[in-house]
């Protein structure tokens, strides 16, 4: 149940953050058109461990993600993960989040995996308003318990994403 609210909280905060961010459309605010040139990528990634699942007992889980200056972090994880990042264009264009759960001991009979990944990336004005078109929205879910054999293995899950004319796109 906890897992659960932490995964909507996030989601709703981004999205709060999201529409919080949109102004008014009042054309006398002096806006130019500037304000609104797509400059960059507003993105969340979420990384939730599931209740009933003991996965940081059988696997060391470790993400890969751009931060706001383009550069590519890595970092071992011990809890829910959830950051919100802005890039802009100027410091990189294209975008990574890669998962990564590795096996802690490989002689055990059974395992246990369980996680949600998510990410979510928007394009974003100047201004900071960001826009619903060229949206890369990614879920994936990892369940899995049972005997070890070939199933106990190392998962990973990647999405790469860029910024090409003024829309988010994935590139796989």
């Amino acid at each position: 149940m906890k897992k659960n609210l932490l995964w909507m909280l996030a989601a709703i905060l981004f999205c709060g953050a999201m529409t919080t961010s949109c102004g008014s459309d009042d054309d006398d605010n002096g806006s130019s058109s500037s304000d609104t040139k797509i400059v960059g990528m507003r993105i969340a990634y979420v990384v939730e461990f599931l209740d009933g699942y003991d996965t940081l007992t059988d696997y060391t889980v470790t993400v890969t993600w751009t931060d706001e200056n383009g550069k590519n972090i890595t970092e071992n994880i011990t809890k829910d993960f959830v950051k919100d990042v802005k890039l802009l264009a100027t410091k990189g264009t294209e975008g990574i989040f890669t998962v990564k759960m590795t096996p802690t001991n490989s002689a055990k009979e059974e395992h246990d995996l369980g996680l949600n990944i998510g990410l979510l990336a928007k394009p974003m004005a100047a201004n900071g308003n960001v826009s619903d078109n060229g949206i890369v929205s990614v879920s994936h879910p990892y369940k899995s318990k049972g005997k070890s054999g070939s199933a106990y293995r190392e998962v990973s899950n990647t999405t790469k994403f860029h910024l090409v004319d003024n829309m988010v796109k994935q590139i796989y």
